[in-house]
């Protein structure tokens, strides 16, 4: 019954808009906030020069965005004076990842190589994956983010994000979900610093959720947990109780 016209707040403009502007804060060296002119200048850049609109439409729905996120619909918030954040971290990774989803595979593969696997980044990239569809799009990424890192204190980072997502609801193949899990697992027990491995535990048992690698979580905890014991010198029995094909294994590796 409302006769105010609500096209704006409908069009698919403002949508984008708004995820551009959470990757461009996201991006920034705090990941907090972008001053007001400088959004405006991004957003003016973002209309003109990938949505190829004309410069009056690119002004148009740069103070659409800003206006109708601040004044409307409440997910822009002014956290310092004359600067514009996002109401709360997690819409701003899920618009971030949203934005990085509609470019082309070159450019998201780009991201993965160049930002991806940065700990900043990290649900970004979980949102991404869950984002799209083709599995030979995700397998793609995820062999980019498997990719050997520049300096070698990277690499428990890596770990945890590759960890994170074997176990997440991503559109990769089967093959590749239970290649990465089991990536984890060598992680998990070979490793040598307690608390990475203790990190990648609370990653993998969100696996026992997915189709994909349910199975291969499920046993594998089992061999880990043959029961709860407080102290050293009932664990063998607990072990015994449960043995298995694999228990003189990981005996080996434990001890």
């Amino acid at each position: 019954m409302l006769r105010e016209d609500l096209s704006a707040r409908r069009s698919p403009y403002v949508r984008r808009g708004l995820s551009f502007l959470a990757y461009c804060i996201h991006g920034e060296p705090n990941s907090l906030v972008l001053s007001l002119d400088r959004a405006s200048d991004r957003l003016r850049g973002f209309f003109r020069d990938e949505l190829e609109l004309p410069a009056a439409d690119a002004d148009k729905w740069t103070t659409e965005v800003l206006e109708l996120g601040r004044h409307e619909f409440g997910v822009l918030v002014a956290a310092q004076r004359d600067h514009v954040g996002l109401l709360h971290r997690v819409f701003q990774e899920y618009l971030a990842a949203q934005y990085l989803s509609r470019l082309s595979l070159e450019r998201t593969k780009a991201f993965c190589r160049d930002h991806g696997r940065k700990r900043p980044w990290h649900e970004v990239t979980v949102f991404l994956l869950q984002m799209l569809t083709r599995a030979d799009d995700v397998d793609e990424l995820l062999d980019l983010l498997r990719g050997s890192v520049d300096d070698v204190l990277d690499e428990p980072v890596q770990q945890i994000l590759l960890t994170r997502l074997s176990a997440a609801a991503i559109s990769c193949s089967r093959g590749k979900a239970r290649a990465l899990v089991t990536e984890a697992f060598g992680w998990i027990e070979l490793g040598v610093w307690l608390p990475l491995r203790l990190a990648l535990v609370r990653e993998i048992v969100h696996g026992l959720e997915s189709e994909h690698v349910r199975d291969l979580v499920a046993e594998r905890i089992t061999r880990w947990f043959p029961g709860r014991q407080h102290f050293w010198h009932d664990l063998p029995k607990a072990i015994a109780r449960h043995a298995n094909s694999n228990t003189v294994a990981d005996l080996l590796v434990a001890f």
